[in-house]
């Protein structure tokens, strides 16, 4: 495309960020006619009088999303092109965003030539559309004339011929070219004069030895309509194209030729190209992803087990990689993995696989082996590929890894019990140190057993009611009053004295007996503070998490309510916390049981705000009354200006949407003086106490209604 037609495209740049379609607008507008509008329901609006060549569109803006616009602008304008453009760095946005209907995908932070290119494709190709559907019709007019018509000299069809950008060429009854237009020349490497008169050149087809079905039609002059096919250019590449192909008839009906119409479509097939393959593969090493590598195992296992042969699947994690990304950035730890990906992918034997699995972990699928010797070989040519030092950004870095092996047909007969077993050696491996190869082994099993102990141990102890509620101070931060607190439960085994929650409420998770135990602690929790309220002391609410299988009960705001009602709290007095997963699990449902909640005047908190896969877009329509700040962020506040950025943002966004923020864990005065800074609401952590069980927390609260708690250090514990 030239700088004159350049000039000439109309881009509209739709974005609920100012600064967004200000930079966008400022890097486009010399080369483009660039028009601004800050929400779909406004782009759609003005394509109702206006063209545009282009839409660059924000995937999710307020009102209408950008992939719910795209359909319509394709109704409303079809040959306008759209590109999305996201923050969402994810292949499943990208195959959405093609699904719907647009041409490419650009993440934030975009690099400007990657917009520039990105723009340059969606203009030729959008040309080339607009261009197609109207030959399409011009070829159905051009059928339609009678023979004697196209001999005569017709000045505006000629005109219209060599001003097209497909290639348009005719063949008479003897196969030769009697038209050939310049488009064709261009695309295809022969000049008009080299080829009229003569017969098509058997060079432009890509496989010679069978003839394609469009020429197998052109030759019989029969229609066909948009066929792909492959052809070839006089050098020798090869061009994707869509073929019409049209009889060409006399007055009498009789036909005495072939039009042919070609259109290039290789910058759409390899568009779908990249889609596919980053379907299956992983964007930073290039290397199988997961579901590939899931799917070659199936494959192999299907062999093997015909042939009883055995197979191996190893899994190899760096040792230490987290100190080095910590030591040297996120950008280093991901030349750090090409670097491993490319070394690994060094000396496969054809049929193995090597995978990005997830993570920094890596897969090897062994198709066929003889032995264990077989699979230890491998490993220990892993460990030697590993050990020359990796450059990585003027660094000389050493690097081991812990490598897990699991064989078929001893360690699993299907994939996910290899992939599970490979994972628990790759487990043990990692546990002694790291630097070694392990064989799944008996003692692992050893290990699973105990968990199913301790499932069943888990059973028991809520009949046994092994179960006791901790609570820790929520602090005003105005007052450094207490003004709530948060309800946690602890498991007091017998056997293994108080197990802590991280030990055994995942396995609650996956039971399901998080539900009764979630039961438990809320109905607990309730009754404790009906009974420090009826006493007087100073406790404004309590804090209870729910669980995702909590929250997804049919029946939750009516269990809350009849607990409330047993206990006699307020409802006003409960705050129930859910992580964001929970909630946008089912966005639609979790809206209406919130609204539930929030009408029988209980408050509701999102819990770990910001570690989540936190959707601004959903945020305001949730009806919720508190955001709490994850403390990972809270932790490095004041050492790391990310964080405190991060931080600064949650407690603006939460004010703006009138919500109240607390902050987890909060354990120095820097990060009391900064949150009180920013006006965070509230506060918790052990700064100002552990939690505690509620004979201590009862202390807590007595001593505060003789304190003025103008000081906050004097809460700490």
């Amino acid at each position: 495309m030239t700088t004159t037609q350049k000039s000439r495209a109309r881009i509209l740049i739709a974005d609920d960020e100012p600064q967004i379609r200000e930079m966008l607008h400022e890097l486009l507008s010399d080369d483009y006619d660039c028009q601004e509008v800050a929400s779909a329901e406004e782009a759609l609006a003005l394509l109702c009088t206006e063209s545009f060549q282009l839409v660059l569109s924000d995937i999710t803006m307020s009102g209408l999303s950008g992939l719910d616009m795209v359909p319509q602008v394709l109704k409303l304008a079809p040959d306008t092109v759209v590109i999305m453009i996201s923050g969402e760095q994810n292949i499943e946005s990208a195959i959405r965003a093609m699904r719907v209907g647009a041409f490419d995908y650009v993440t934030k932070p975009f690099a400007i030539q990657h917009v520039e290119a990105a723009v340059e494709r969606a203009l030729d190709y959008q040309a080339l559309r607009a261009a197609k559907r109207y030959y399409e019709n011009f070829l159905e007019e051009i059928v339609r004339q009678r023979t004697a018509e196209l001999h005569k000299t017709n000045q505006t069809l000629r005109t219209l011929i060599a001003a097209a950008p497909l290639a348009i060429f005719a063949l008479d009854e003897a196969a030769r070219l009697t038209m050939w237009n310049p488009a064709a020349a261009q695309i295809f490497g022969w000049t008009e004069a080299e080829v009229l008169g003569r017969t098509l050149p058997l060079a432009l087809v890509a496989d010679e030895a069978q003839q394609p079905t469009w020429l197998q039609a052109a030759l019989r002059h029969e229609p066909t309509s948009g066929d792909e096919a492959r052809v070839r250019r006089r050098d020798g590449t090869e061009v994707d194209v869509n073929v019409w192909t049209a009889a060409l008839t006399d007055a009498d009906g009789a036909g005495h030729g072939t039009m042919v119409v070609m259109a290039d479509i290789s910058e759409r097939k390899q568009a779908e190209a990249r889609i596919n393959f980053l379907a299956y593969h992983d964007t930073l090493t290039n290397l199988p992803n997961r579901v590939l590598f899931e799917d070659r195992l199936v494959q192999s296992l299907n062999l093997v087990q015909r042939h009883s042969q055995m197979l191996a699947v190893l899994f190899v994690a760096p040792d230490r990689f987290k100190k080095f990304t910590d030591t040297l950035g996120h950008a280093a730890g991901d030349q750090l993995l090409c670097a491993v990906a490319e070394r690994l992918r060094g000396n496969l034997r054809d049929g193995d696989t090597v995978a990005r699995f997830e993570g920094e972990e890596f897969s090897l699928l062994l198709s066929s082996i003889n032995g264990t010797e077989d699979a230890a070989a491998v490993a220990r040519w892993i460990q030697q590929a590993l050990s020359p030092p990796f450059k990585v950004e003027g660094h000389e870095l050493y690097l081991t890894a812990s490598i897990g092996i699991g064989l078929y047909p001893y360690d699993g007969a299907d994939a996910q019990s290899l992939l599970k077993n490979a994972g628990a050696a790759l487990y043990r491996a990692k546990q002694q140190g790291g630097n070694q190869y392990q064989f799944y082994t008996a003692d692992m099993n050893e290990r699973a057993l105990k968990r199913l102990a301790l499932e069943n141990n888990l059973r028991r102890a809520i009949d046994a009611e092994e179960f006791v509620v901790y609570y820790q101070p929520q602090m005003s931060g105005d007052t450094g009053r207490i003004v709530g607190m948060e309800a946690l439960v602890r498991w007091q085994q017998p056997e293994l004295g108080l197990v802590p929650p991280s030990d055994f409420i995942p396995l609650a998770e996956d039971t399901g007996l998080i539900e009764p135990i979630g039961t438990w602690v809320l109905r607990t929790a309730l009754e404790q503070t009906k009974r420090w309220q009826t006493r007087g002391l100073p406790i404004q609410r309590v804090a209870v998490n729910l669980s995702a299988r909590q929250f997804q009960r049919p029946d939750l705001a009516g269990m809350v309510a009849g607990l409330l009602a047993e206990t006699g709290v307020s409802p006003n007095c409960l705050e129930l916390e859910l992580t964001e997963s929970s909630i946008m699990h089912d966005t639609t449902g979790a809206i209406a049981v919130l609204r539930e909640l929030q009408q029988m005047g209980v408050r509701v908190a999102v819990d770990d705000f910001g570690a989540g896969y936190s959707s601004l877009a959903y945020l305001k329509h949730l009806p919720i009354d508190v955001l709490k700040i994850d403390q990972a962020f809270v932790r490095d506040m004041t050492s790391d200006p990310n964080d405190a950025a991060i931080v600064m943002a949650i407690i603006t966004l939460a004010h703006s949407l009138k919500l109240r923020v607390v902050a987890e864990g909060v354990e120095t005065e820097e990060h009391l003086r900064f949150l009180r800074l920013l006006r965070c609401d509230e506060m918790q952590g052990y700064l100002f106490s552990r939690p505690l069980p509620a004979t201590e927390f009862e202390h807590l609260l007595e001593g505060q209604q003789t304190d003025v708690g103008q000081n906050l250090s004097a809460l700490h514990v």
